[in-house]
């Protein structure tokens, strides 16, 4: 039989569990009520049974991700391009540019960050 938080009688969760795992998830409040009161000798409300019953039916959700530090930008830049170690993606890059914007306005830009 299952045991209430101090062991003082069982626990009504616990009881709405096992006459659910006995009378299967489709049962109806009032039937889970007269097996509730047959394991536990408990007399429970089909209002507080039907908020346990879907309670139990909701998927557990896992933990997720630990809260913590962000993941980091694939995109961002590395310290090897920050270096200068990877000149051909900053080529790559700036002939995008080019020609998104111009070789003028790549020119303008280049000149107002100096």
């Amino acid at each position: 039989m299952a045991r209430g938080k101090r062991g003082e009688g069982p626990n009504k969760m616990q009881l709405v569990r096992d006459a659910i795992a006995a009378l299967g998830p489709k049962a109806k409040p009032k039937e889970i009520q007269a097996k509730v009161q047959e394991l536990g000798g408990i007399v429970m409300g089909t209002g507080m049974i039907s908020s346990y019953k879907s309670i139990l039916s909701k998927p557990k959700k896992g933990k997720g991700r630990k809260p913590g530090r962000p993941a980091k930008d694939p995109t961002a830049p590395t310290a090897v391009a920050k270096t200068g170690a990877n000149i051909a993606d900053d080529i790559v890059l700036i002939r995008k540019l080019i020609g998104r914007l111009g070789a003028k306005q790549v020119s303008d830009l280049v000149d107002v960050l100096k």
